[in-house]
């Protein structure tokens, strides 16, 4: 999928064109979220002017009135003690009229530190949270950092340095709150009697896994930062895999330890452990089907159609018979997404390994209506979703003397309204446009079932 850095950047956080020069300070651009108490805005007249500078694209004015509010009069000390967290934000609110790489990472690199500075207070209110964003910024720089087709290996050493840093950050979380939770356990704290004190074990339990798989995804990732993962990166590849058992065995009644079996089934087809992977890939498809874990579901499917492809003999009708009744049983929303594109993608893949078995014992028919007839449709749909699957779809289409325009993003979100909102836009980075999504693949419905609305149809895609 290729998209302008802006593109991504407005995806992220809404965006509006900067209405001043963007910081004289030498640093434009970065993407990331939301810090600052959007809560108590309308009531502190001092966080309020900085958010309207902000909103304004006033980013260098905003920075400048922070860096001297403690000599202002009448600036109340809360907003004081929170100082960093506001010029990360305002660091972070630049990002969107970023336009360069190079911009947008130093603009990463100026939150982090600014978190880092805050996170001196240990005893403020607010020292968890801003630990756990810096924890999530860190990834977030990393995955831009790899973002190209090929990054540079400077690209990729940086990116394995935050990756590592966040690995640290969310393994500190882990290990507090696992020390909490163990506290805790002696309570017998019935949610009946005591609901407050019963809810705030299960956000700890929640925090702490949390926690627990954004560090073992961390290792992961950075593993994936080597040109050569399974062999630089397989002691880091271990250490995920040894947590993420942890939480898909011990955890599994949980979301993370549930989408865990994900993660430890990439790391075990990594390593090399392919018939471990196999199990484990399997067992995501048998989990509950609930929409937190369709995403997961429909990953793992992917994956077991790959290496039932490039397994000696090729599996191509398991593959092709497994995959066909979840590609028909998907909902709509499904169909939306690019985990079910990229799905369309590896069986249309299966139908082409078909055809050319059909070829080679003489059926050229056959071979033809497996291309032609199946799988065409499939790389059509598939197609104009945008993703990491477009660039194969577009070259199998092309062996089919099909040519297909490159979807193009729209670009008008909102700006997120909290932290929380914003880190999880900021998660999907990879994600694609969601109103693009739904648009597209009405409109291939429409196509596809023919009739008078499919020439419409057509002229809008």
């Amino acid at each position: 999928m290729s998209w302008s850095p802006l593109a991504i950047a407005v995806r992220l956080f809404g965006g509006r064109a900067p209405r001043g020069r963007l910081l004289g300070v030498g640093v434009t651009g970065c993407l990331f979220v939301g810090l600052t108490d959007s809560g108590s805005t309308a009531a502190e007249p001092a966080q309020d002017f900085v958010a309207r500078l902000r909103g304004a694209g006033y980013y260098d004015t905003a920075i400048a009135y922070l860096n001297r509010a403690d000599r202002l009069p009448g600036v109340p000390e809360a907003f004081l003690n929170a100082v960093a967290l506001e010029k990360a934000q305002t660091y972070i609110d630049a990002a969107v009229a970023s336009r360069t790489p190079a911009d947008r990472d130093q603009f990463f690199l100026s939150a982090e530190q600014e978190l880092k500075k805050f996170l001196e207070q240990s005893e403020h209110p607010r020292f968890s949270e801003a630990r756990l964003q810096l924890g999530k910024l860190q990834l977030l720089r990393a995955r831009q950092l790899m973002l190209l087709e090929d990054p540079s290996d400077e690209a990729r050493s940086n990116a394995r340095e935050s990756y590592l840093g966040a690995a640290e950050t969310f393994t500190g979380i882990e290990k507090d709150l696992r020390q909490t939770l163990e506290g805790m356990k002696g309570q017998r704290i019935d949610a009946v009697k005591d609901p407050d004190k019963a809810a705030q074990r299960d956000q700890y339990r929640f925090e702490f896994l949390q926690a627990l798989s954004l560090g073992a995804e961390a290792k992961q990732l950075a593993a994936m930062t080597f040109r050569a993962p399974d062999v630089d990166g397989k002691a880091l590849l271990e250490e995920s895999l040894v947590t993420f058992g942890e939480l898909s065995d011990k955890y599994d009644g949980f979301l993370q330890g549930a989408l865990a079996m994900l993660n430890r089934a990439q790391i075990q087809r990594q390593l090399g452990q392919l018939p471990e992977a196999l199990d484990s890939f399997q067992r995501v498809l048998e989990q509950p089907d609930v929409p937190a874990l369709r995403p997961a579901r429909l990953q793992a499917m992917t994956s077991l159609i790959e290496m039932r492809l490039a397994a000696q003999p090729p599996k191509i009708e398991e593959a092709i018979g497994q995959a066909e009744p979840l590609i028909d049983a998907a909902r709509p929303d499904e169909r939306q997404s690019p985990e079910f594109a990229a799905l369309q993608v590896a069986v249309a893949r299966a139908y082409f390994a078909s055809g050319e078995k059909l070829n080679a014992e003489g059926k050229a028919g056959e071979a033809k209506r497996m291309t032609s007839t199946f799988a065409r449709p499939l790389l059509n749909s598939a197609v104009k979703i945008p993703g990491v699957h477009e660039t194969v779809a577009r070259e199998m289409l092309a062996t089919l003397g099909i040519e297909q325009p490159e979807a193009t993003p729209k670009t008008n979100f909102e700006q997120p309204k909290s932290l929380e909102e914003a880190l999880a836009s900021a998660r999907e980075l990879l994600q694609v446009n969601e109103e693009l999504i739904k648009t597209r693949a009405l409109l291939n419905q429409r196509i596809e079932a023919g009739g008078e609305e499919a020439a419409q149809a057509t002229q809008e895609l």
